[in-house]
């Protein structure tokens, strides 16, 4: 079961597109990618199928949008990353290393993150 939808930027420049697919039973993964919409042009995806895309806030101006991220099956903290659409870079908020990433280097930076913040399961 999957389900799609768009989350605009109040400029309506920019839009997340949302994949929500269910892994296991009521166990939901929201895949995000952002768009540029006049261009329809792919910015950036947003982790490997694994990292689930919520609590998504646009500022105002649509300069930035704040997404809140867990990663599938839950076995490390989430986190919360601010993306600069028109500058192409994502700010990680603490705990996480808080410096600019390129979009280009953000899913490399989720899987270091998650290697080193997930708890092993027994």
């Amino acid at each position: 079961m999957s389900d799609i939808q768009q989350i605009a930027s109040p400029d309506q420049r920019y839009y997340l597109l949302l994949a929500s697919n269910e892994m296991r039973m009521s166990h939901w993964v929201t895949s995000a990618a952002l768009w540029e919409r006049a261009a329809q042009r792919l910015l950036l995806q947003i982790g490997n199928g694994l990292w689930s895309s919520e609590q998504i806030v646009w500022s105002a101006d649509s300069q930035v949008v704040t997404v809140g991220l867990r990663r599938y099956p839950g076995d490390a903290p989430g986190l919360v990353l601010d993306i600069y659409p028109a500058q192409q870079i994502v700010m990680p908020h603490a705990p996480a290393d808080t410096q600019p990433l390129p979009f280009a280097a953000l899913n490399a930076f989720l899987e270091r993150y998650y290697a080193q913040h997930r708890t092993m399961r027994r």
